[in-house]
């Protein structure tokens, strides 16, 4: 391997969390992957797991939408821990220990929108 990309291989910290290499999985929509209940599927799971199997130090999930009066969307269509907490949280829990069984960190990304200009009473021509 040429030497100027070991230090790749080595840990770091953000914060007080240890992340093992400095490979990392920006978000990526997994859209359409969540079940009625706006928790992750099976298949999303596995998704995850497999970059964590393949040696990622770090992935941050797509988005999990956490509120729906700023900007709708269709149902099931994101993750979504609001929409019943209960499945959400076994499927995300499920998701976590797949992915650290592999030593691997996971972020969750959280959003209200996806950045969709609303005119709030802001009198705004454009944004």
């Amino acid at each position: 391997m040429n030497k100027k990309y070991v230090n790749m291989f080595e840990p770091i910290k953000l914060g007080e969390c240890e992340i093992k290499n400095r490979f990392f999985m920006a978000p990526m929509a997994t859209l359409m992957e969540v079940d009625n209940d706006g928790a992750y599927t099976a298949r999303t799971v596995e998704y995850y797991e497999q970059r964590a199997k393949g040696g990622m130090g770090l992935i941050i999930t797509g988005a999990n939408w956490v509120e729906n009066q700023i900007e709708q969307h269709a149902d099931n269509f994101f993750a979504c821990p609001t929409t019943k907490p209960t499945s959400y949280v076994k499927a995300a829990m499920e998701l976590t220990d797949k992915i650290h069984a592999y030593g691997t960190k996971i972020f969750c990304q959280l959003t209200a929108g996806l950045g969709i200009c609303v005119n709030l009473r802001l009198n705004l021509n454009k944004c």
